[in-house]
């Protein structure tokens, strides 16, 4: 499967960024996703990669761990629904760059965690 970035668009107020993203696997599936995120919801992104990027090699980690590591009131102000495109670039990026090691249920119903390793 193949997911990347088609468009990213920046509106006259330069808070806004609407990102449009495809899927693609195989010859028969696919589909885009679009999302619209604030300043605030990508320097989070930014901030997020570069606390993965700053961990040992070798460490295991997850999107979650990540968000514990830079704690509560440094991403408290972020939407809930920008929490989905948090995800989804997160581990694009992720996938990408580090070696993804396992999945493991979450604690919630039909939550499936990406453990990464560095």
């Amino acid at each position: 499967m193949k997911t990347y970035i088609i468009k990213e668009l920046y509106t006259q107020d330069e808070d806004i960024h609407h990102i449009e993203i495809e899927t693609i696997k195989g010859e028969q599936f696919k589909y885009t996703t679009q999302f619209t995120i604030t300043s605030d919801c990508k320097n989070l992104i930014t901030l997020l990669i570069g606390q993965a990027l700053m961990l040992p090699s070798g460490t295991e980690f997850s999107i979650y761990d990540l968000l514990d590591m830079v704690g509560d009131n440094v991403y408290g102000d972020i939407y809930d629904d920008e929490v989905y495109a948090i995800n989804i670039l997160l581990e694009m990026y992720l996938e990408e760059h580090f070696t993804l090691c396992q999945l493991q249920e979450g604690e919630a119903e039909n939550i499936i965690i990406k453990i990464f390793k560095r």
